[in-house]
């Protein structure tokens, strides 16, 4: 199920941290580049953020996030990250 996330609540921006780091150490395997930024950011960075969150949970755990901003008339989508045991479920294409 899809829904709009709170992240600036302690224990929402700590789930977003639990779904979005184990995603991309994956990636950072994949890519052989472990300097992507998001694997340097904490729960307070996601509470500090300026995006807005919406999440896929599965069984009431959080499994995909997606993050945009919104200006006038363009949304730009700044991280779309599903955790590992979620990969090729469609998570990320819903």
């Amino acid at each position: 199920m899809i829904e709009f996330l709170q992240h600036k609540e302690d224990v929402t921006a700590r789930e977003i941290i639990a779904v979005q780091q184990p995603a991309y150490i994956k990636e950072a395997e994949l890519i052989g580049f472990d300097g992507i930024p998001a694997l340097q950011e904490t729960a307070k960075d996601i509470q500090a953020s300026r995006e807005q969150f919406a999440g896929y949970r599965k069984d009431g755990r959080l499994i995909g996030v997606i993050s945009y901003e919104k200006n006038m008339h363009h949304l730009t989508i700044c991280r779309l990250v599903v955790h590992p045991d979620g990969f090729r479920k469609g998570i990320g294409r819903a």
